[in-house]
């Protein structure tokens, strides 16, 4: 239960995070600046956030052993994909258009920080664990 849990406050900041920064990017910096570059600028916002968020998380409900912390990853990967395809559907567009619509540079670099977000929660207890037995 404390990995279903870890996963889906892992999954809630990060995806309110990077919902509120994907506002401020069509909003304002994709007209300055155009989608890929407000993309890319966009993307190590939300890794380093993953990095933070992950770490305040598996700290604060308590240590995951490798492989719990990847299966929360995971998970909330699972529930990011979920997320993605259902604002997608509401606002119209098919699953189809979304992948067909990516930026041929931004796209690829949006699929390596969606990885480097499953990743994060492992990567982070890895990290704890190794600083424990130092």
């Amino acid at each position: 239960m404390r990995l279903v849990r870890t996963a889906a406050i892992y999954f809630s900041a990060v995806f309110a995070l990077a919902f509120c920064l994907g506002v401020v990017r069509t909003l304002w910096v994709v007209p300055a600046i155009g989608v890929r570059y407000a993309e890319l600028a966009e993307m190590p916002i939300v890794v380093l956030a993953s990095y933070l968020i992950a770490r305040e998380v598996l700290v604060r409900f308590g240590p995951l052993a490798g492989r719990q912390a990847l299966g929360a990853g995971f998970l909330a990967l699972f529930l990011l994909v979920s997320a993605e395809i259902g604002l997608t559907l509401l606002s119209g567009r098919t699953i189809a258009d979304y992948f067909s619509n990516r930026d041929p540079v931004s796209g690829p670099a949006y699929a390596l920080a969606v990885l480097l977000f499953a990743l994060m929660p492992y990567l982070v207890a890895r990290r704890q664990t190794l600083a424990h037995q130092s």
